[in-house]
């Protein structure tokens, strides 16, 4: 079906996007962008995207703008389009349109997204969900069957596309497939260099990280990944939902295995690494809910570095900063492409305040935008774990004032330096009674 996207407001005012035959369209002000906005200083290099599925439904999705994009008034992360809506980002205003006996498929519950957040749970839904129709990819499907796995239900989405829930043919073994969205900048050429990266990451072998089994591309442009099926939710909807305030030493642990999964990935021994995650933040890290205390898993290993490297439309490029401004280092926020171990430990430092307080690590209002985090974080402007709760031994505000600090003789520099630092503060505050 042709659907059309009509510029209402804004400096291109009466322009139109067909996407008939496209099934994907970036709009920012970067020259890598589908549809290229000029003269909007509100709008990111690449700031929202839209998807038109082989089932006809649209899909838009921010792009972690700064300063967001909104759906006939609501701001979004990732939600269905109908025609008729208004979508607004910075001075663009556009709206869906498409010929005058073309209707969209009404919304359906099976495939819309579960979190506005665009965070995912990996645990099943819903028990009695199938396979809708945004799966019923042929090429996909025979690309995923002919390495041995069997495509099953949308899980979620995230940074780098959507993950559905899938078995390896052979053991019948759950498994989680990521398909990742975004179309190379060059050429074939750029999604070879991306799967011969990605071969690295099937060697990654670590407890607290999350095993990669097989990768293959969906010709020409769409790359595919089977990882380690996690029974839980991410850290982020763990520490969310949970309405105590999470126990000191679990705290603890919980940041000593995502540590010891930095430290071994920083550490391996050319060609495999060093291998920097560069994007790391509480929904990048799962919780095993199986197990009598939590069992940490870090997911996306340097797939930031390597979406760049290959090119891929949704990936940042420096001046472009985007993904989670929260627990990006300054130096990562003012350059995306600075990527040094240290960018980790800095992500590290507002996970472990996150886990004890369940907010931001900096001092700024509730619901506070991007820029307004920006603005703090290049000023240092960090609130304190006593602002929150009296029982958290200063100690353990050391740790994250080190893990953040800008000045190189007070910081960890490495993984290995914090682990060592968490494992005697451990050791010292000992198991708490409430701990879990």
């Amino acid at each position: 079906m042709e659907l059309t996207l009509v510029i209402r407001e804004g400096e291109d005012a009466g322009r139109q996007v067909t996407l008939a035959g496209k099934t994907s369209v970036t709009v920012g002000t970067s020259p890598a962008s589908d549809v290229i906005v000029k003269n909007d200083p509100l709008m990111d290099g690449q700031h929202f995207r839209i998807d038109q599925m082989t089932s006809g439904r649209l899909w838009i999705q921010d792009l972690m703008s700064k300063s967001g994009t909104t759906v006939n008034g609501g701001r979004i992360q990732r939600t269905q389009l109908k025609i008729g809506d208004i979508v607004r980002a910075g001075h663009l205003v556009m709206e869906v349109l498409a010929g005058a006996d073309a209707t969209l498929p009404a919304p359906s519950t099976a495939d819309a997204d579960s979190s506005s957040s665009g965070e995912m749970s990996w645990s099943e839904q819903s028990s009695g969900a199938g396979a809708d129709s945004e799966m019923d990819d042929p090429i996909l499907r025979a690309s995923l069957r002919g390495h041995g796995f069997s495509l099953g239900t949308e899980l979620g989405s995230g940074t780098f596309g959507r993950v559905y829930r899938g078995v390896r043919d052979a053991d019948a073994m759950d498994v989680a497939i990521k398909v990742f969205e975004g179309t190379p900048v060059d050429s074939p050429e750029r999604m070879k260099l991306f799967l011969r990266e990605m071969d690295i990451h099937q060697k990654l072998d670590h407890p607290n990280i999350v095993r990669f089994f097989e990768h293959g591309a969906n010709e020409p442009y769409s790359a595919w990944f089977a990882m380690e099926y996690v029974d839980g939710v991410t850290l982020s909807q763990w520490v969310r939902t949970t309405k105590e305030l999470m126990p000191v030493t679990t705290a603890c642990s919980i940041v000593r295995q995502v540590l010891s999964a930095l430290d071994y990935a920083h550490r391996l021994p050319a060609p495999l690494g060093p291998i920097v995650h560069r994007d790391l933040k509480p929904s990048n890290i799962m919780v095993d809910q199986t197990t009598k205390s939590p069992v940490i898993k870090v997911c996306d290993f340097g797939l930031a570095k390597n979406f760049e490297r290959a090119g891929f439309s949704s990936i940042t490029m420096t001046g472009q900063s985007r993904g989670n401004i929260e627990y990006m280092s300054p130096d990562q926020a003012m350059d995306s492409k600075y990527s040094g171990p240290e960018v980790d430990v800095y992500a590290v430092g507002g996970i472990l305040h996150f886990c004890l307080t369940g907010s931001s690590l900096y001092d700024v209002r509730p619901g506070a935008s991007a820029s307004e985090i920006l603005n703090a974080k290049m000023a240092q402007r960090t609130a304190r774990l006593r602002q929150f709760r009296e029982d958290v031994p200063e100690v353990v505000q050391s740790l994250i004032d080190r893990a953040i600090a800008r000045d190189e003789t007070r910081q960890f520099r490495t993984a290995g330096q914090m682990l060592r630092s968490i494992e005697e503060v451990i050791r010292r505050i000992g198991p708490q009674s409430n701990d879990v």
